[in-house]
């Protein structure tokens, strides 16, 4: 994934002629776009100014008084530029159609950028996390682009701008001049601002690119009103409410836990019971981890955790963990819990690939596993202590395309 923020390119000049970003014939000396006929008076009124005799050599016309063409309401709203450090990004219905250096006032050709479509925004934190963001990116968060096979990630937005009324012209009034360019592109261009209305019928995305190039995590209060729900059980997120139930519940169950769970000896109080509950909720809001209390859904009797941890966004994946109670295993639920977290992780938050890993002696966690149709990958050694003793890991994953891992959903 390549980082622009120190490479991207875009200015702040208005004054500077705009020529269309298109390399197929932004060089021609013929096009009504280029900057050399900016001082023509039939090039103006083909940019959609009205030429005064007034007008000084040199003078942009649409800085005069009555001579700016104005964009109808719904026509401006199709435009967005996004702005950042060194860069303006030119959207007009959601594809970007420009990329403008703000140091030098130049409209870049080639830039990775153009024609492309925001996949998300990003907000990066200072402890290494970040939030993607699939709606309309803010200012702090940075733009993500997946096209033409290549990731980019700008510099942190500074501002979500409206073009300016007087220099964009309305694409769909006045007789000025069109120019057909690759991929049945209509261009035209102000003083400004290029206008780039696109076919995208002629040019269609490549195959198996879909919208979602990322994990999209919902906020917690949407699972805390809609739970995951199964037969049996209820799952929602793991929040600081859990506390009393998730501590007496590891506590009753100690013996059964620590031989596999290294946390466990750690777990000695309600208040460590609390930290961790609390952490939970701080790790799902900041998309790192996305952990389910699991209950009982009859008596709404806390039965253990299941969750999503290690969530990689640009990748995509993460690795499932669980731990159940003593007094509710050999009963399906975990089996239950973790077919449903699946299913949600892959149909809700796009979720490509997940991981899961078991002691290679722990036959009730490789049963669960085995159920769910994860496909068996390796063994790592040694991987984890416990208890004192060294546990070799069985590896194994699942995908999206697995059928047989979503058998019986």
């Amino acid at each position: 994934m390549k980082d622009e923020s120190n490479t991207a390119l875009d200015v702040d000049k208005e004054k500077d002629s705009a020529w269309a970003d298109d390399p197929a014939w932004a060089d021609d000396p013929a096009s009504a776009d280029d900057p050399a006929s900016a001082d023509d008076p039939a090039s103006a009124d083909d940019l959609g100014w009205v030429q005064d005799p007034s007008d000084k050599p040199g003078e942009d016309p649409s800085d005069k008084p009555g001579n700016a063409q104005e964009y109808q309401g719904p026509e401006r709203r199709r435009h967005r530029v996004y702005v950042t450090r060194n860069t303006e990004y030119h959207f007009r219905d959601g594809f970007c159609v420009a990329v403008r250096d703000r140091r030098t006032g130049d409209f870049l050709q080639g830039h990775l950028a153009l024609h492309g479509r925001i996949e998300a925004g990003i907000r990066f934190f200072s402890n290494g996390a970040m939030a993607p963001n699939v709606g309309e990116p803010r200012c702090g968060e940075s733009l993500y682009f997946a096209s033409h096979g290549r990731d980019l990630v700008t510099s942190p937005l500074e501002g979500v701008e409206r073009p300016p009324f007087k220099t964009v012209r309305n694409g769909r009034s006045g007789a000025g001049p069109e120019r057909q360019t690759w991929g049945g592109a209509r261009v035209r261009a102000s003083s400004a601002f290029v206008v780039l209305s696109w076919d995208w019928t002629a040019r269609p995305r490549p195959p198996g690119r879909g919208r979602n190039l990322m994990l999209v995590v919902p906020p917690r209060a949407e699972l805390r009103h809609r739970p995951l729900d199964t037969q049996r059980l209820l799952l929602t997120p793991v929040e600081p409410a859990d506390a009393p139930d998730l501590w007496f519940a590891v506590d009753t169950s100690r013996t059964h836990l620590e031989k596999w769970l290294p946390w466990v000896p750690f777990n000695t109080d309600l208040d460590a019971s609390w930290r961790y509950c609390e952490a939970s909720a701080s790790d799902w809001d900041h998309t790192r981890a996305l952990r389910f209390a699991i209950r009982e859904r009859s008596t709404r009797r806390f039965l253990g955790v299941v969750g999503l941890e290690s969530l990689a966004h640009l990748h995509q994946s993460a690795d499932l963990g669980y731990w159940l109670r003593a007094d509710g295993t050999h009963r399906g639920y975990m089996t239950e819990a973790a077919r449903a977290t699946l299913v949600w992780a892959f149909k809700r938050i796009n979720a490509h690939r997940i991981r899961v890993a078991a002691a290679t002696d722990n036959l009730a966690s490789l049963g669960v596993i085995k159920r769910l149709g994860f496909r068996f990958e390796g063994v790592a050694r040694e991987a984890e202590r416990c208890q004192g003793r060294w546990l070799d890991h069985a590896l194994f994953a699942l995908l999206a395309t697995d059928s047989a891992g979503l058998a019986g959903t």
